[in-house]
């Protein structure tokens, strides 16, 4: 009975591994479908690796891969080694008769593509999933394993949509890290968005797209008594305005829709896709399901080779239940990289996070915590540069304040820029779209200039090998210009001119890591309001850090500009300023 107990034990934690291989060749086979009971259970990896945990499970095996026949095997029939190699057989089949028709593939991809709106979901919904995640090297070493369980949310199929909010419940990480690894990726969580061709409308599918490509009959597919027709695709010539994939997708001419597609990034399509320009190879897999509120996306799967880093990244999602006619809003807008949580903490740990219980109420990204108010905040330190209008300005006037005489005779050479500390803070109303406030203050002790502006920033994103923005911004702003005369018994005499206005930006950012962007823009400012005004300043109180100010009359003064005397200080700000600054999110 004991050794009963055993025999069953060992046989829960049983795995097996396998390599598929061309019949032929001996090549690996990529991309391979493994079935089990009419589920996809596995697939092979670009070295044509597969593993399968048998727990006990009898019966056959399906090995399904376009280009070669249906491979067909049995656990029990195999060696008791832990590696197996398959061999599989290229398809080649003679053509029968061939029906020539004045329709295109071009016109029938269009004709699918035309009834996205009417058979892809045509609401707002939820999907929630789970994302498996793996950093692997071409032996086969797991370095770091992750898993997540996603909410996904999605908008309607009826307009062309490139990305989406994701929200991670809960997180699982798994270390054996022997090397140094490869992290530079920019996919994880969103992979349900980016890899979603249907509603990004790719343009192997898009009729604007065509031209670009070359397109081929392949044969039929029978899956779940489903016959779907399997159309190739590949760049007409390469460049990096042709077609960026290639590959293959399937599509139900009956019910007019695309229900999967297997591509990669051509050689000139990864290289004119910043997004994948660090992988040497990247292949994608979406497949899509049908509902009663129309088809959604079931699954997607990626991997990327870096073949110099010995790296391979593997990444599968697929949705466990979807939720019709809702929408949820999150706060956390960056790329939600799992690369970005598991390697900031150390090798050999496994660290868990709790779901949340109720997937359409929960709101706020936090990796792991309960929403904090801190995470919308952002705060950043730069160089704020002024551009100013060049004058020699002289004056020459007395002024008395508690018996004293105080001389505001001095000459002011005004320069062409001026050079500010700049602190900026910004809190997240929306994605991408933030409340900012701006305060910037003058080096020059002689020609003071100082800034304030409260308005608001709108990010767009760009497709960039980092995460990047152009940003454009609308403020109130108040600005600022001081003269400072020559201080006598903690007194200085100033002159002070004040403008206040609508203040324009335009700018771009990009993300140095999780934590920081790098932030550069050009303002322009309005005047609406300004004001000037004559004071001594008094320095009082505990290490004079106290002041109060103490108005003295214009008339007192005479100012000259270049040896000609004027009735007031012309305009010195030119309306126009620079800003640089490095932004930290608050968390």
């Amino acid at each position: 009975m004991l050794f009963s107990f055993f025999l069953v034990f060992a046989q829960k934690d049983q795995s097996k591994s396998f390599q598929l291989l061309d019949a032929n060749t001996s090549m690996p086979v990529p991309y391979a479908h493994i079935i089990h009971e009419d589920r996809l259970i596995a697939m092979t990896d670009y070295y044509g690796n597969f593993k399968l945990k048998l727990n006990g499970t009898e019966g056959q095996y399906l090995v399904s891969c376009i280009g070669y026949e249906n491979l067909i095997f049995n656990i029990t029939r195999l060696s008791g080694h832990s590696f197996e190699k398959l061999w599989i057989k290229p398809s080649e089949r003679l053509l029968g008769e061939v029906t020539i028709s004045p329709t295109s593939l071009q016109d029938m991809i269009a004709e699918v593509y035309e009834n996205i709106p009417k058979a892809y979901t045509s609401t707002p919904h939820l999907l929630i999933g789970v994302l498996h995640e793996k950093y692997t090297d071409t032996t086969g070493h797991v370095h770091i394993s992750s898993e997540a369980l996603l909410q996904v949310q999605k908008l309607d199929y009826k307009s062309q949509r490139n990305k989406g909010d994701v929200k991670i419940d809960s997180l699982s990480k798994k270390y054996d890290v022997k090397d140094t690894l490869y992290s530079k990726i920019y996919a994880g969580a969103h992979i349900p968005h980016r890899f979603d061709f249907v509603m990004r409308k790719e343009d192997f599918i898009n009729p604007n797209g065509f031209d670009k490509y070359d397109y081929s009959y392949l044969g039929e597919w029978e899956s779940n008594n489903q016959k779907l027709t399997v159309i190739g695709f590949e760049p007409k010539t390469m460049g990096p305005m042709n077609g960026q994939f290639r590959g293959e997708m399937y599509i139900d001419f009956d019910q007019k829709v695309f229900v999967k597609a297997e591509y990669e990034y051509s050689r000139m399509g990864f290289m004119s896709n910043p997004l994948s320009r660090w992988a040497d190879k990247r292949t994608f897999i979406s497949i899509y399901e049908q509902s009663s509120d129309g088809w959604y996306l079931s699954s997607t799967w990626d991997e990327a080779v870096r073949s110099k880093d010995n790296f391979v990244l593997s990444q599968f999602y697929e949705t466990k239940q979807v939720h019709f006619d809702t929408m949820t809003h999150w706060t956390y807008d960056e790329k939600i990289h799992l690369h970005e949580a598991v390697t900031e903490q150390k090798a050999d740990t496994i660290i868990t996070e709790s779901k949340s219980k109720d997937h359409n109420k929960t709101v706020g990204y936090d990796r792991g915590r309960k929403f904090n108010w801190l995470d919308r905040i952002e705060v950043g330190y730069g160089l704020k540069y002024y551009l100013f209008n060049t004058y020699t300005l002289s004056s020459a006037g007395s002024t008395t304040y508690n018996s004293q005489n105080f001389n505001v005779t001095d000459t002011f050479d005004i320069k062409k820029g001026y050079l500010n500390l700049l602190t900026t803070i910004r809190y997240r109303l929306l994605p991408n779209f933030l409340l900012t406030f701006n305060a910037a203050g003058s080096f020059n002790e002689v020609v003071r200039n100082e800034s304030m502006d409260l308005g608001i920033l709108y990010l767009f994103d760009l497709k960039t090998s980092r995460p990047s923005y152009i940003s454009t911004s609308i403020a109130y702003a108040h600005y600022k210009n001081l003269l400072m005369y020559e201080e006598i018994n903690q007194t200085t005499p100033i002159y002070e001119k004040k403008e206040r206005g609508i203040q324009l930006g335009i700018g771009y950012e990009f993300r140095l890591n999780p934590n920081w962007k790098l932030a550069l823009s050009y303002k322009n400012f309005v005047s609406l309001n300004e004001g000037e005004r004559y004071y001594l300043q008094e320095k009082y109180g505990f290490m004079n850090l106290l002041k109060k100010k103490h108005n003295y009359p214009k008339k007192e003064i005479i100012w000259v500009n270049d040896e000609n005397s004027i009735d007031a200080i012309p305009q010195l700000f030119k309306s126009h300023s620079f800003d640089i600054s490095f932004i930290f999110s608050v968390k």
